[in-house]
């Protein structure tokens, strides 16, 4: 067949359309999405790393230790020119004496950003902070996720390569993966900034926590013999081998650890114990844990936690670093102030668990942009600035210096010193979400009917409880606040489950549905107000 011109033109146009897009695809893989830094000593123990990362079709950019993190800075933003980078890997520990050749050679710098706010809690006048990479236009903003393995040797990476990699190609799904548990030590700021604090995390899981999960939550007050709900064991009783008890309840595993309080680079709060004050936990009780891949990540909302260039390991380093430690955590290097961490807290939480993004530096990079901006438009938000603006005197004491306006410096100065040890690319397992239907209002002792529809088939656990999930009781033991539970086989599709509530149950409550099957696991949840029997009389 003999083609006009008009024909071959047309012919040509695709036959270039074709080939232009087949280059741009090209290029487009060619240009890195992941830039790691790395040490040549440490590159084999990254290698099983590198390989699970690209069979997910991640692109690598590998670096060796630029000389100095201003040189660092100039080929992040080279690379981010490309329009493609999202994520920065570096793995190293960051250098003490950056005079000393061979450690250069093993570790990666760090930035120092001036401290303005937090110096006035005594902080160093510096802030240890690997944020300052994450922003590749110069505006102050994180632009990519930055996460930091900072190992000292080629043994301590390949062991938090292992611990990634198990926890990533698990098939199991086990009931801890709803789980949420809290630590809370006390502020001793004063009893009535304490209770406005309180409030303040109370609200914050509220909003922020979907009503699906189980929060377990552990009060430690200094001098106390609290410590709670998951293990039972007072502080006041040393456990076998004088092992913290807190130790056991990250091995028993939860989707997320969090500690709040006061601590120090490598031990957290101090309380009363038999021979005298001991520390909830500590570099010395990292040895002994045992929770394998349970804990993909603890939040230390508190000072010092992650110091990675105190001269040496930080808590939150020898817990990443430790194979049977979480698999990541986020922690703060310097002195870290209430209204800083709770905003941070809650964007965290929001990022982590209402938006879900796909990979655990993804929720962290989030969580920074938001902590970052003023975050107007959000409730929960200004009920923080204005709770800040109100604790302010209770809290500086006679400080006439401090202004309402420096809310912004201290939000900045926490995005610069809360660190994400650990890989930015986990994919963070995390339940599917169950949309659960239940009436608003029910009567005691009737059946509450819950609707809802499952991707996958498996077992159903329906519950009824107070709000709050479990918390600490007065002798230490465990409080569970749920008041009944039913369990139920369900398929592929909608289900209804009825639930018999108690004839003494009143208040409002929240019901609760956890599935797990071979397939996955999911969480949902629904507030009701339940009316005593009596009122329908």
């Amino acid at each position: 067949m003999t083609l006009n011109s008009k024909q071959r033109l047309v012919r040509i146009s695709a036959i270039a359309a074709t080939i232009l897009a087949a280059l741009s695809t090209s290029i487009a893989a060619a240009v890195p999405n992941v830039l790691v830094v790395c040490p040549t000593p440490f590159r084999d123990a990254l290698a099983p790393w590198e390989e699970l990362r690209r069979k997910q079709g991640h692109e690598f950019e590998v670096i060796d230790v630029p000389k100095d993190a201003s040189e660092l800075k100039a080929v992040i933003r080279k690379i981010a020119a490309g329009g493609r980078l999202e994520t920065i890997v570096l793995v190293g520990d960051v250098p003490i004496d950056s005079t000393l050749p061979e450690l250069k050679r093993l570790t990666i710098p760090t930035n120092y950003v001036p401290a303005k706010v937090n110096r006035r809690w005594g902080s160093e006048p510096t802030i240890a902070s690997d944020a300052v990479f994450a922003d590749t236009n110069g505006d102050g903003t994180p632009d990519v996720a930055v996460g930091r393995i900072p190992a000292d040797t080629p043994a301590q990476l390949a062991a938090v390569v292992r611990k990634i990699i198990r926890y990533e190609t698990r098939t199991e799904h086990e009931p801890w993966d709803r789980r949420l548990a809290a630590v809370a030590g006390a502020g001793d700021f004063g009893v009535m900034a304490d209770a406005l604090i309180e409030a303040a995390g109370q609200q914050i899981m509220k909003q922020a926590l979907p009503p699906g999960y189980l929060v377990a939550l552990t009060r430690a007050k200094t001098g106390s013999a609290v410590l709670g709900p998951m293990n039972s064991i007072p502080l006041s009783v040393p456990s076998p081998n004088k092992r913290a008890p807190i130790g056991q309840q990250i091995d028993e595993g939860s989707l997320l650890w969090v500690y709040l309080g006061h601590a120090h680079p490598t031990a957290l709060d101090y309380v009363a114990g038999p021979t005298g004050p001991e520390s909830i936990l500590s570099v010395e009780d990292v040895p002994q844990l045992r929770g394998a891949a349970r804990c993909p990540l603890a939040f230390f909302v508190s000072c010092y936690t992650g110091a990675c260039d105190a001269t040496s390991d930080s808590l939150a380093e020898a817990l990443l670093l430790a194979e049977e430690g979480p698999v990541s955590v986020v922690a703060a290097t310097r002195v870290s102030m209430p209204y800083g961490n709770t905003v941070f807290s809650y964007e965290f939480l929001r990022a982590s668990l209402g938006d879900r993004p796909a990979t655990l530096g993804d929720a962290f990079r989030l969580a920074q942009q938001r902590t970052f901006a003023a975050g107007d438009g959000d409730a929960m938000r200004k009920s923080i600035d204005s709770m800040a603006t109100s604790l302010s005197p209770m809290l500086h004491k006679g400080n006439e210096i401090w202004r309402p306006e420096d809310l912004a410096t201290e939000r900045r100065e926490h995005v610069a010193m809360y660190q994400l040890l650990g890989d930015p690319l986990l994919r963070w397992r995390r339940p599917r979400s169950i949309k659960l239907t239940a009436a608003a209002e029910a009567m005691a002792g009737a059946p509450l009917i819950i609707e809802g529809g499952a991707e996958f088939e498996g077992n159903c656990i329906v519950e009824l409880a107070r709000m709050g999930g479990t918390s600490a009781s007065h002798d230490g033991g465990a409080k569970s606040n749920i008041l009944a539970t039913v369990s139920e086989r369900v398929r592929n599709g909608a289900f209804r489950i009825s639930l018999p509530i108690p004839a003494d149950a009143s208040g409002p409550l929240v019901v609760r549905a956890y599935l797990r099957g071979e397939a996955g696991s999911a969480v949902g949840g629904a507030n009701i107000l339940v009316r005593p029997a009596a009122a329908s009389q």
